[in-house]
C-alpha cells in the first residue's frame, strides 16, 4: 500500500485557494438568486394571466346565470298559459255542442 503523501502549502497559496472557492459560491448563489426572481416574475405574469381568464369566466357565467333565470321565469309563464288554455278533447266537445245549438235554433 502507498502511504498518503502529506501536502504542505502556505498560508498565502490557502488563503488563495479559498478565496477562489468562496469567490465561485458567492458567484453560484447570485445565479440561483438571478434565477428565483427570473422565476417569481414568470411566475407573477402567468398568475395576472390566469387571473384575467378567470375574471372573464367569471363575467361570462354571470351573464349565463341570469340568462338561465330569465329562462326559468319564461317557462314559468308559458306553464301558466298552458294551463289556462283548452285541452283539444274539451275544444272538440264543445265545437260540436255548438253546432247542435245552432242547428236546433235554425229548426
Amino acid at each position: 500500500m502507498k502511504k498518503k503523501e502529506q501536502v504542505s502549502i502556505s498560508l498565502d497559496e490557502f488563503k488563495r485557494h479559498t478565496g477562489a472557492l468562496t469567490k465561485h459560491f458567492d458567484d453560484g448563489i447570485k445565479l440561483l438568486g438571478e434565477r428565483i426572481a427570473g422565476t417569481e416574475e414568470s411566475l407573477g405574469k402567468r398568475l395576472d394571466k390566469h387571473e384575467e381568464i378567470l375574471n372573464s369566466h367569471t363575467q361570462k357565467l354571470d351573464s349565463h346565470t341570469q340568462m338561465i333565470g330569465q329562462i326559468m321565469l319564461d317557462v314559468a309563464q308559458i306553464k301558466l298559459d298552458l294551463k289556462q288554455k283548452v285541452s283539444i278533447e274539451d275544444f272538440a266537445r264543445l265545437e260540436k255542442r255548438v253546432i247542435r245549438l245552432e242547428l236546433a235554433r235554425r229548426s
